[in-house]
């Protein structure tokens, strides 16, 4: 039988409808202890293996259910993968399946735009942004940005990805100096990128956008000081196209037999 942990990830309300057979979905920790798969939220364990955003912990469940055999999750924390190992459930991501993170990536550059043009008073068109980093989600930015001729460019310590862009001829920034120029910064670098003098060219009208997961690329305490607002748009496929990012996970379990 399969548990689907209940969170605020909406995601699983559709995913629970997709499996459309006898599921326990519940937030309730006595609802799991009859059964062989559990799905845990997105964003897996801490370190103390208790489910991110739950009050459920991994530990009692398996104290009063030794016959667990599979846990399914997006981030695996190196706690989780030793429980696991430790006690021989056998552990799967739909974030190591390569079509859910190019999808995942389809999707938050949709949502992002889609967030953006809620603060803008212009057109797309009329837009310069940067975007820090090239992987996946700025690569689809760029292709939607694109449709509409955004001004787009690309800032990146990597050299592949600083390459990447140049091929796909899209500007590039190999030095971050003056920001005052562009209208809109998206940040996809979960890390520190930016020193203090870099950010004291950023002005108050400009749009900061965040999706990088914590630490962060963008010094949000800082930027706070200066009165400038950073929005924090992480976990977008569960927030803005959950239907659409439930049948990506759908699609992993079906894959991956689990339905």
């Amino acid at each position: 039988m399969i548990g689907i942990i209940k969170t605020l990830d909406k995601r699983y309300d559709y995913l629970y409808e997709f499996l459309n057979k006898e599921v326990i979905y519940s937030d309730d920790i006595h609802s799991f202890f009859q059964i062989d798969t559990l799905i845990i939220p997105p964003l897996g364990a801490d370190y103390l293996l208790f489910f991110k955003h739950t009050n459920i912990s991994l530990n009692e469940i398996f104290l009063q259910n030794p016959y667990l055999k599979t846990i399914v999750t997006g981030l695996k924390s190196k706690e989780l993968i030793a429980f696991c190992e430790t006690h021989n459930i056998k552990l799967l991501s739909f974030l190591d399946d390569e079509e859910v993170v190019r999808e995942n990536a389809k999707f938050t550059a949709e949502a992002c735009i889609r967030l953006m043009s809620e603060k803008l008073d212009c057109s797309l068109k009329d837009l310069s942004i940067l975007i820090l980093g090239y992987g996946n989600i700025s690569y689809y930015l760029n292709e939607m940005l694109n449709i509409y001729d955004s001004n787009v460019t690309i800032y990146s310590k990597d050299a592949t990805e600083l390459k990447l862009a140049k091929l796909s001829k899209i500007k590039v920034l190999e030095e971050i100096d003056d920001l005052s120029h562009f209208d809109c910064i998206i940040n996809t670098i979960p890390k520190t990128i930016m020193n203090k003098e870099n950010l004291d060219t950023i002005l108050t009208k400009q749009i900061l956008i965040e999706l990088a997961s914590y630490p962060y690329g963008i010094n949000i305490e800082y930027l706070k000081q200066k009165n400038n607002e950073v929005l924090l748009y992480q976990g977008l496929p569960g927030k803005v196209v959950p239907k659409s990012g439930a049948k990506l996970i759908y699609n992993f379990l079906k894959n991956n037999k689990i339905n």
